[in-house]
């Protein structure tokens, strides 16, 4: 894998670093540039940008050009190859590092970024129907490497079993996890109200997994008895289950709802911190 082919993947890492670095204590804001700058026919007045330095500036506008004006299916220049796989995690940790920009002050949210945050989520929800082959639909769900599309529970191949299959369904936690994460931080920094109605249906969804038996039946600990969601067939992970606990908090705090505070992620937080953690205290790689 060259530095050249996947360059792409180096300038999100770099951003995720960089971007992340302003809200951590120890690190100290960048200094104030002067002056006015013209790119691509949009000036910037760096007085009103006290936080983002020239060069952070330069990495998001290299980021713009592989998503802006391009349609969503086009992954041109993205190098996805054997690597289809992990391709929302590269538009995820874009959405969340650009985020923070977005957040730290509101120059940054105006329709040049905001087109930007927009595409990424449409690029995130790319469905088969739509753009076939070309969509992370079949990058991540029915590609014939994973073919997770007949998903029941308790046995996958029992199909009188709770069909918990499908790109959007709560099985697929990996991706639903960060979408609903995405649109969430897109309504926290635009305040459009495009999404709330699609970030409402996904939060009921995981409620109802989280805390009934998934045929209406309240039942402790879900659809799968221990307050989390898989994000592989069968498989229980800290990290995925990380994703949706944030975004149930953003949502509470934005919407004045009460998910969290209600016990929604009560039994997984148990869950996690004590049957998914190893002899050192570490949490485990995954359960079932």
């Amino acid at each position: 894998m060259s530095l050249r082919e996947n360059r792409f993947i180096v300038a999100v890492l770099v951003a995720a670093v960089v971007f992340s670095g302003l809200t951590m204590g120890n690190f100290h804001p960048a200094p104030v540039p002067a002056g006015v700058c013209i790119v691509r026919g949009t000036v910037f007045d760096f007085g009103e940008y006290p936080i983002i330095d020239h060069e952070q500036i330069a990495v998001f506008n290299y980021l713009r050009g592989f998503v802006a004006g391009k349609p969503y299916g086009d992954w041109d220049d993205w190098h996805v190859g054997q690597y289809h796989g992990l391709l929302h995690y590269v538009v995820a940790f874009m959405t969340y590092a650009t985020s923070m920009m977005f957040a730290s002050t509101p120059g940054y949210r105006t329709e040049y970024y905001m087109g930007f945050a927009h595409n990424l989520i449409k690029k995130m929800n790319t469905s088969y129907e739509e753009w076939g082959e070309d969509s992370i639909e079949y990058m991540e769900w029915l590609h014939p490497s994973y073919n997770y599309v007949d998903y029941y529970w308790p046995n996958a191949s029992d199909p009188s079993g709770l069909y918990m299959g499908g790109f959007r369904g709560p099985a697929n936690i990996m991706w639903t996890g960060h979408y609903t994460l995405m649109m969430m931080l897109y309504e926290r920094n635009f305040n459009t109200g495009e999404f709330t109605g699609e970030i409402t249906r996904f939060i009921n969804g995981w409620n109802e997994s989280l805390t009934t038996d998934g045929l209406g039946n309240p039942r402790e600990g879900g659809i799968w008895g221990v307050g989390l969601i898989p994000c592989e067939p069968y498989i229980v992970f800290v990290q995925c289950n990380s994703i949706p606990i944030m975004c149930t908090e953003l949502y509470d705090n934005m919407y004045g709802a009460r998910y969290v505070e209600g016990g929604m992620w009560d039994y997984g937080l148990q869950f996690i911190n004590t049957v998914m953690q190893d002899h050192y205290g570490l949490f485990i790689d995954g359960y079932y």
